[in-house]
């Protein structure tokens, strides 16, 4: 199969929905309600949508069509990217 991915955008998007929802449920389960619930969800947004517009845009201007496993598996890579760049952030410059 070649030629353009069908949606590869929604599907990169699908998947940060997904990655929301498990991370902020993960987080509200082991540590109880956080004191700034929007604050915490503008964070989780903007961790889980980066990786989504990247590997998106990617999979729409690639010549190759991508597999559903192919956004997913470089979506969690470029997800733990982005968390492990968000971490190493915050520990050296703290707010709270």
């Amino acid at each position: 199969m070649t030629g353009p991915t069908p949606n590869p955008i929604g599907k990169a998007f699908a998947c940060a929905v997904v990655a929301f929802v498990a991370i902020y449920a993960g987080l509200w389960l082991s540590i109880g309600p956080p004191p700034d619930p929007a604050r915490v969800a503008g964070i989780i947004t903007g961790l889980v949508v980066t990786p989504a517009i990247v590997v998106g845009l990617w999979a729409r201007n690639s010549a190759k069509t991508w597999s559903l496993f192919r956004v997913i598996a470089l979506y969690v890579l470029f997800l733990v990217i982005a968390a492990a760049l968000f971490i190493s952030g915050s520990m050296s410059n703290p707010q709270r």
